[in-house]
């Protein structure tokens, strides 16, 4: 009889350490979920998410001009260094540059300025509006390139004192390819190739190609590379096609498909380097805004669309800048630098000037990205990605 009450005491004191145990482990979990969910909302709180982050390239707002950078803002154009007025105009304006002068489009008046604001001529386009359109301009060798794309498309190409140049002369002088129901010209220069694309509609672009390396300088719409007597061809969200300028027919042909809607590429002889993003909606294929932002892409293929590589952000860690060795994005309050290689972080800075709920826009010339207040056209800082 002893012994039984013996035994009911050691499992009676048997279950209470259990429970005992149970007890504090149910406590250590609920402990250490409280302890994650604080973090996570401190790191919530301090978390640096603006609203909108814009990126933008060869938008003609930003320029160089005898090693010095400008920057347009509404109708006026200021120095970087310090927002002294060069150019005071009469309309949003936006301009390029090249060694020594200034090629500003204020309005539906092209003009070529001195690196002292002096005007040397001026000309009016041949266009009665330009509502509804968002004009493109560049330099390169000597010549100005001019887009309006308000209901049909509209090309100006200029010499460097504002001669207007003969698009049709041009194409009548070119190399004539029909793909796909679109009329490509190539025009050989001495150190780029000029392809001047016409759709049915009558809607055209143009983009001016790198002859020794095959790499884009600009193009008014489509990707375009020109390299070993072929003509890449980019489509964001379609196909790449590669024609053979020799046989005249599409040799190869490839998607991005991966879930990513792509926005740009960057082409040479050896790589395609495609950018994309990836939303939290799968009824928005890109948005600046950051509430819809899951992450960003890189992916790299060769010419034939082989896959080689691709590297992914985190979530509401935007790209903002990248070439053939390095990416440059914004996350959480710092500006980080990756090697495209192998995505080791090389360096980050600290972006003091962006804020929680603001917008901004990234847009890159030469060696800097330059960051501006999208409501008010500040320029508010300059990395550089040298």
């Amino acid at each position: 009889m002893i012994k039984a009450v013996n035994t009911f005491k050691t499992q009676d004191l048997l279950i209470s350490a259990i429970s005992c145990i149970k007890r504090k482990f149910i406590f250590v979990i609920f402990a250490l979920v409280l302890i994650t969910f604080g973090i996570f909302l401190i790191y919530k709180i301090f978390e640096t998410v603006p609203s909108e982050i814009k990126v933008k390239k060869n938008s003609g707002e930003i320029l160089k001009l005898d090693d010095e950078y400008f920057y347009c803002e509404g109708d006026k154009i200021k120095s970087c260094d310090d927002s002294s007025v060069l150019y005071d105009g009469n309309e949003n304006v936006i301009a390029a540059a090249s060694d020594k002068n200034m090629y500003v489009l204020d309005g539906m008046k092209i003009s070529k300025i001195t690196s002292e604001g002096k005007t040397v001529t001026e000309k009016n386009l041949a266009v009665s509006s330009l509502e509804n359109s968002c004009p493109q301009i560049y330099f390169f060798d000597d010549v100005v390139y001019i887009s309006i794309d308000n209901y049909i498309d509209k090309e100006f190409i200029f010499d460097e004192d504002l001669n207007i140049i003969d698009i049709d002369e041009l194409k009548r002088n070119s190399n004539h390819y029909e793909i796909n129901r679109t009329n490509y010209f190539i025009v050989d220069n001495d150190d780029s190739f000029l392809t001047i694309a016409e759709y049915d509609d009558k809607s055209s672009f143009i983009a001016l190609t790198n002859k020794s390396d095959g790499r884009e300088i600009f193009s008014t719409g489509r990707t375009v590379s020109i390299y070993d007597n072929c003509l890449f061809l980019y489509y964001c969200n379609s196909s790449h096609e590669k024609f053979d300028l020799n046989s005249q027919t599409i040799i190869s042909s490839f998607e991005n498909m991966n879930g990513f809607s792509y926005s740009s590429a960057k082409i040479n002889k050896t790589y395609v380097i495609s950018v994309g993003m990836k939303t939290n909606c799968s009824d928005i294929e890109y948005s600046d805004q950051l509430r819809d932002h899951y992450k960003d892409i890189i992916e790299i293929t060769d010419t034939d669309g082989n896959f080689i590589d691709k590297h992914e952000t985190k979530k509401h860690e935007r790209i903002i800048f990248y070439d053939n060795e390095k990416a440059v994005t914004y996350y959480n309050g710092k500006y980080r630098i990756y090697d495209l290689n192998d995505w080791h972080l090389i360096c980050k800075q600290t972006a003091d000037e962006i804020q929680n709920d603001g917008s901004y826009i990234f847009e890159s010339c030469g060696d800097y990205v330059f960051v501006f207040d999208d409501n008010s056209g500040k320029l508010l800082n300059t990395i550089n990605v040298a």
